[in-house]
Parts: C-alpha cells; structure tokens; sequence
C-alpha cells in the first residue's frame, strides 16, 4: 500500500507520535505567527474529503478552539459531515490530529485534543510557503501561467491557473519547460525546469517542477577571478527570501569585489542558483552596512556534520551603489595588502608632497598649473576628502608616507581613464606595481556593475615611456584585437591664442555645431584610418549617449564638465571634427582633461593656417585663451611640419576582454617582480 500523501502531493515517510504538550506548543505557535491549519472533513455517506482552513486560538490544555478562515463552500450541510483530522505542516513534515470529541457552529470548531497526535516525516528538505509571486511557463511553444505556492532550493510547487482538459493534455509529464518567476511584473528567476510530477487535488491542477541546474553562468566564461578574503570577524547578510518574505541573516564565508559565499544547512536551505534577490545588507559592524542587489550563482554540498550537511552557496553582486563597492573593494585590498589603501580619503598634504618629491609634477608641468594652484589644491581637496563617484585612486603606504599613487578619473559617460601614475623613487618599483595591480583588480570587479557605468577605460601614455609602453603596449598585442583594445597617436601642441589676430575670410571654414550626418561620416573615417574603439569610448558616435549623464554627474559633484562636439566646415565639404573637453583646471595634471581633440577628415583642404585659426577661435571662445590641442591623425602634423609639444598614445580597452587584459597584467607583475 502506498504512503499518504502531503497537501501538495509528496509522499509521506517516517511516522513517529507526537505527545499533547508539543502539539499544543506547536499549536500554539501557529496562533503566534498568525497562521492557518487545515481541517478535514469526510462525507457520511460518499467518503469524499472536503479540507476548510481555520486558525487556532491560544491553548492551554485538551481543548482547543479554531475560527473559520474561509467560507463555506456552497451548499454545504455541516450534519453531512464528520471531522475526520486536522493536519498541521511547517515545511518539513505533516502533524495530524484526530478527535472524536468536536463541536461545529457559525464561529469555527471546538474540540478535545487527544493524548497524542502522529508527525509524518516527508522531506529532507524544508519547504517554504510563498506569497504574490507568480510563474511564466514556456514548453513547446505553449505558454502557461500559474502561481508559485512553495519551493525548496530543489523543487517547486506551482498550481497552474484554470486549464482546459485539451490543455492540460499538451503538459508533458517528464519534460523540460522554461520557468520564469515574478514578483509584481520583476524577474527573480529564469531557467530550464524538469516536471517531476502533475496532479489535481481540490480541483487545483499542480505541477512540481526540478530546476536543471547547480549552477548558472552571470558572466562570460572568465579564467580569472577576484581576489576572495576571509574577513575576521565575518560580516552577515541580511535578506528578505524573494519568494517567502521570510528574513536571513547568514554569516559570509568569503568576499571579493564581484561576490561572496555563504553557507546553509541542506535541510533549511533556501538558495538556488539563479534566484535574483533585490536587496540584501553586508553588515560589517553596527555603523557599516552596504546595501546591494545580488544573484545565487552556485549551490553544492561540501561536507557533512553529525547531524545534517552543509552547502556552499555563492553569489554574485549585480548592482550597488559605487561609493559602496569601494567600500568593499578598500576591505578586499587591505586585507590582501596591508600597505594598499583603495579610495579610504588622503591627507593632501602628504599626497602634494609624495607628487613633487616623486618628480611626476616636473618643473614644465608646475610651470601650467602654478598660476591656478589654489584652485588645484581644492579640486584634490574635494577629490580626495570626498570620495566623489567620478574618482578612484589607490595608494602604497608605508609608516604614514605615500611611495606609489594611481587614480582614475570618469571622464565619459560609460568610460574610465587611467591617470596620474606616480611611485616613489626610494620604493623602487614594487610601490607602483603594487598600486597598478590593485586598480586593475578594482576595474575586474568593478566593471559588470551597471551604476559604475564602466564599459572601457583609455589611457594615455608616451612610447618613450618604457614602463606605461610595456604595460599598455603589451596588453594591446596580447588582446590583437582592435575592437578590443586600440591605439590611436595624437600630437599634443598649445594653442597660443591671439585676440585680435585677423584671419582671412576667405580660406576661414565655419565652425557650426556637429550634426548626425557629421558624426557618422567622422566614424567612417575613423573606421578608415584606425578601426579601433576610440569613439565608442568618447561616446560621440551617432547612436551615442554624447555625454549627457557624465556632465549631469559632475555638476552634481560640484565640478565642471562640459563636452561640446563642433565640425569644420568649408563649401559643404566636412574638413574636421573638434570634440571639445572642459574640466576644472588641473584635474588632470598635463591637462589632458581640458583640451581640443581634433579629427582631421579631409587633411588635403586643412592647412596650417586653418589649423591655427580654428584654434584660435575655440580656444578664446571656450577656454578662455588657455587651451592645449589633441590632433589627430598624428601623420597630419609630419607632413604639415606643424611643431608639436609631445606626441601621446591614446589607449582604449573594451572592459568586455577583461580576461587577456588582465592574463597579460598579471603575467607581467610576476615578470617584474622576479626581475
């Protein structure tokens, strides 16, 4: 003969009594947390079953009292009827309670509660009830809707909304369907299913589905992965279940800057790989806690104790706010190395002293900033005190002195630049590997996030410069792939500017705002000459965001940006493209930040003259007779014989071929550091 069956349809295992004192505590705690039982009632004559949900009152010896919790169904005669059990379940397993002794009225159900009731062990695993979700089910092409009722880590409970029989025939028993889980129109989970098994019971149609997978794939398949601490103390997670409501706190096995591990017990866990929580707080300490959105990756059984098995669980950050992954980042650092300080605020006056000491501040690059240097030092001070989300930087300290120094700086709507790489020369070189390496991490976890709006990072560098070249040049050949990662050489010269220089109308092009058909044919010749990634990067591309949201962040920081996109032109014919960059003074240190790049189309009609009079206007116009021009392409300036400053490679590196980039990083480290 087969064992019972559960409300939901599993089968019923163990079976052990139950004494009256635990039953009416168990009781008793249903009353607690405001919740239901069911009530079963069997048909004098017809043996069929009826089940009415009732809620128990406070117990305190064998009589217990029970309301109503939902109507009569119509027509029914309770002198029809006699009780047959009530049935009580917590997830685990199934207590029943059978009294001869019962009276019914309009209020609910009073009865004597025997000396002992049965619980009937079903799961190894607890199931937990669910409210307000609902499921999406997709197999061969048939589309089902239902609610999710239950699940474990391991299965799930779905009562599918009214179907015909002809509808229910195309359900197959056995085979695979896509399952997508919503609470109030949002995702929580999406993958394949196995049904295990459909059935009706109380004219509801049930289905219990098996997720396929262990483990799911967030990213692309990546060889390499952020560095994990074990913090001690650990901190906690905090969660409400998406599903259940119900809150956790579970300890955190390990952390790094793209996610954390945690571990449940098998038999009340209640993490399955793919299921996307919304909101769930790190608690470090009582002041330290950081709010993020995150997804189950993979659930496996690791190890068992006396009395159950435990399960490593690990999850993935999918969204939290930057200053926040700093946070974490800056924990995962110093932990890996105690010297490495990740965005944790800088005395500014060591910093300025490091700057000069270290010789990145030579006596040309002071000569453009000392006549603002006041306004410098408060642009650093707001950078360095107040963590803006525009800026990172990191540092290599040793007894309170800095030896190496990295920042970078939001400069474009999705794009990051590298910037102000300086070490000490008494450390060496290990201060400034050691600061590169930890950005680079920084940048690894970083980048998948979308509030970090990280989709490239460029630098620029000069090829003399063996360091930057072996670093930046390298990574370059290692990806050899342009839309990956490209190179485009820039000549960089001042713009003297000249107000009341008079130039010749007739071979002066007008200077008129960029149009689409402008931007597109700029693309055209960039893909020409280069094929590289730049104007993705600069965001100037026709299909482009053009920088709107990276000036609205930076107004709201406090500080200057404004990026305007001009064209040269003369008799119809598109000469050259200015993309015009203005920053405070001094955000970058050779100003870089706060100059004109140029794109030269049509090199034949572009002629020194009209190179330094199309200069001269913008420069008076926008900068206020202080600017520094990025001309483009670099040969432009060979053949012209047009003196040039100094010649900068701009580098640019698609955050999407993270894994070559950073293979090639960190195989050079390891070059460097044995050399």
């Amino acid at each position: 003969m087969d064992s019972p069956l559960n409300s939901d349809g599993s089968r019923l295992d163990a079976v052990k009594p139950i004494d009256r004192k635990n039953l009416v505590n168990r009781l008793n705690y249903l009353n607690f947390q405001d919740k239901d039982l069911l009530s079963y009632f069997k048909h004098k004559r017809y043996k069929r079953m009826l089940a009415l949900r009732v809620k128990p009152r406070p117990c305190a010896g064998e009589k217990l009292l029970c309301s109503w919790e939902e109507q009569f169904p119509e027509g029914w005669n309770p002198d029809e009827y006699i009780l047959d059990h009530l049935q009580l379940e917590d997830g685990f397993s199934t207590i029943t309670v059978v009294s001869d002794t019962y009276t019914l009225n309009t209020d609910g159900l009073s009865l004597t509660l025997p000396d002992q009731g049965h619980e009937l062990t079903s799961r190894k695993i607890q199931r937990h009830a669910c409210s307000n979700i609902r499921v999406q089910m997709i197999q061969n092409g048939r589309f089902f809707k239902g609610t999710l009722t239950s699940f474990t880590p391991e299965s799930f409970k779905v009562d599918i909304d009214a179907l015909s029989k002809h509808e229910i025939s195309l359900l197959n028993e056995g085979a695979y369907v896509s399952l997508t889980v919503l609470r109030d129109g949002k995702i929580l989970f999406s993958d394949e299913c196995k049904i295990i098994r459909y059935y009706f019971l109380k004219k509801k149609f049930t289905c219990i589905l098996k997720p396929v997978k262990n483990a799911i794939q967030k990213l692309s398949k990546r060889k390499y992965r952020g560095y994990r601490v074990a913090l001690v103390p650990p901190p906690n997670v905090q969660f409400t279940h998406p599903f259940s409501g119900e809150l956790y706190n579970l300890p955190v096995i390990d952390l790094s800057g793209s996610g954390f591990s945690v571990e449940e017990y098998f038999n009340t866990s209640v993490l399955l790989p793919g299921m996307i929580i919304p909101k769930a707080d790190i608690v470090f300490s009582h002041d330290l806690k950081i709010s993020c959105k995150i997804q189950v990756l993979y659930r496996k059984e690791t190890e068992a104790t006396k009395h159950n098995t435990v399960v490593d669980v690990g999850l993935c950050f999918l969204d939290m706010l930057p200053a926040d992954q700093v946070k974490i980042l800056a924990l995962v650092s110093k932990a890996r190395d105690k010297h490495i300080s990740l965005g944790q605020g800088i005395d500014t006056e060591a910093f300025w002293k490091f700057i000069f000491e270290s010789g990145f501040i030579y006596p040309e690059k002071y000569l453009l900033l000392q006549e603002n240097k006041n306004i410098v030092k408060e642009i650093y001070d707001k950078i360095y005190t107040k963590s803006p989300s525009i800026a990172r930087y990191v540092t290599y300290r040793e007894n309170g002195s800095i030896y190496g120094h990295l920042s970078m700086l939001r400069v474009y709507d999705n794009t990051w630049m590298i910037h102000h790489h300086a070490s000490s020369k008494s450390a060496a070189q290990y201060a400034g590997i050691a600061v590169l390496d930890h950005l680079s991490d920084y940048i690894y976890n970083a980048f998948h996030l979308p509030s970090m709006h990280m989709d490239y990072v460029m630098c620029y560098y000069r090829r003399e410069n063996k360091f930057p070249a072996k670093i930046f040049g390298g990574a370059k050949k290692a990806i050899n792939n342009k839309k990956g990662c490209s190179e485009d050489d820039f000549a960089f010269l001042p713009v003297p500017y000249e107000k009341d220089r008079i130039y010749d109308e007739t071979i002066m092009p007008q200077i008129l705002e960029s149009s689409q058909d402008d931007l597109l044919r700029l693309e055209e010749s960039y893909a020409q000459k280069s094929g590289g990634i730049l104007l993705d990067a600069l965001a100037i591309l026709p299909e482009s965001t053009q920088n709107k949201e990276i000036m609205d962040t930076y107004e709201k920081e406090g500080l200057k940006r404004d990026i305007r996109l001009l064209s040269l032109k003369q008799d119809n014919r598109l000469l050259a493209v200015f993309v015009l960059d203005v920053t405070e003074i001094g955000l970058n240190f050779s100003e870089l930040t706060n100059s004109v790049k140029l794109f030269i189309l049509e090199p034949e009609y572009f002629s020194p003259e009209v190179l330094k009079a199309s200069l001269n206007e913008i420069s008076g116009t926008y900068y206020q007779g202080k600017s520094h021009a990025l001309v483009y392409p670099f040969s432009y300036v060979e053949e012209q014989n047009i003196p040039y400053k100094k010649r900068y490679v701009l580098w640019v590196t698609d955050l999407s071929f993270t894994d070559p980039y950073l293979g090639y990083v960190k195989r050079f480290f390891r070059l460097e550091g044995d050399s």
